[in-house]
C-alpha cells in the first residue's frame, strides 16, 4: 500500500485492515508473530458459520472485538445432573459415557481417587467438590458417575443424578 492511498483511507477502513490475510503490525517475523496469520482466520471461519465482528478501537482507551455467531451455533444438547439439590447441564458430546457404581470401585492411586475401566485408570473427581458444594453421595449404595472426554482427555464425574437430555441455548 502506498502512503497516499493509507492518508486517504477512512479510520475505519484503517481498523479492519487488521482482518487482511498477511496483515502484520511487525517489523521482523519470529515464531510466533509477524507471519500476518491472525485476525483473517478469525474473520474467514465466521464467515464460514454466517457470523460476523465488529471492531472498534479508541487511542489511549482500548480495543473492543465482538463476535456474534447465528443462534444455531449456541443451541446444544446438554446433560441435565443433579448436585446438591442443584441442577447444572453439560454439554452432552463431552459424556462419553454414564456409570453406575460401588463405593468401593474408587481406588486410590498415587494419591489420587481413580475407578477402573476397561483396565484403564479414570481420575475421579467429585462435582461438589469443584462446586464447593457439600456431598453426600458416598454414602449411598450405588454412585452415579459421567466418564468424560475432552481433548484427548478422560475423566470421571460424581454426580448425584441424571434427569435427561435438554437443548439448551
Amino acid at each position: 500500500m502506498t502512503e497516499e492511498t493509507a492518508k486517504a483511507m477512512s479510520d475505519e477502513a484503517v481498523i479492519y485492515l487488521v482482518f487482511e490475510p498477511g496483515f502484520s503490525t511487525r517489523e521482523f517475523i519470529t515464531d510466533v508473530s509477524g507471519r500476518g496469520v491472525g485476525l483473517d482466520v478469525v474473520k474467514a471461519n465466521l464467515d464460514q458459520v454466517k457470523g460476523n465482528l465488529s471492531f472498534s478501537s479508541e487511542l489511549g482507551t482500548g480495543t473492543e472485538l465482538v463476535l456474534r455467531l447465528p443462534l444455531s451455533m449456541a443451541i446444544f444438547t446438554g446433560l441435565m445432573v443433579e448436585c446438591s439439590h442443584n441442577i447444572y447441564v453439560l454439554p452432552q458430546h463431552y459424556v462419553a459415557e454414564v456409570l453406575r457404581i460401588s463405593p468401593k470401585d474408587i481406588i486410590e492411586e498415587m494419591g489420587r481417587e481413580v475407578i477402573r475401566l476397561r483396565d484403564e485408570s479414570i481420575p475421579l473427581a467429585s462435582l461438589a467438590n469443584f462446586l464447593d458444594l457439600e456431598h453426600q453421595a458416598k454414602l449411598a449404595k450405588r454412585l452415579t458417575v459421567l466418564v468424560l472426554s475432552f481433548r484427548e482427555q478422560t475423566m470421571g464425574l460424581l454426580i448425584d443424578r441424571i434427569h435427561g437430555l435438554q437443548e439448551v441455548v
